[in-house]
């Protein structure tokens, strides 16, 4: 069994609303990369969520879209790069993918 890394959850500052906020970052995907043989699905994606963000995928067909959800809900494993979700190491251990901490599902913690 491997062992999953922790990462730090990053902050990001959003401005210009009545007061100024910290949204913490709740899923984190640096240098994505999945390949099957000679075809190469996802090419070296990043990106970051925050709470409260929303967040979809538009792109041509067989662009990777289906490939990357399925390496960020746990169904597939990526080739180089990491996912994290609420600081927990995904690519590491894929089942934390799928039983996310409550931070990192929506749910306040108080």
């Amino acid at each position: 069994m491997i062992a999953a890394k922790s990462a730090p959850m990053r902050s990001r500052r959003v401005e210009g609303s009545a007061e100024d906020q910290d949204i913490n970052t709740i899923v984190q995907v640096p240098g994505l990369t999945k390949s099957f043989g000679d075809v190469q699905a996802v090419a070296d994606v990043d990106f970051d969520l925050c709470e409260c963000e929303l967040f979809g995928f538009l792109s041509p067909n067989g662009a990777g879209k289906t490939t990357t959800i399925n390496m960020l809900t746990g169904l597939a494993r990526p080739n180089m790069g990491m996912i994290c979700i609420g600081g927990a190491d995904c690519s590491a251990d894929p089942k934390a993918a799928q039983h996310p901490p409550p931070s990192a599902s929506g749910r306040r913690s108080r």
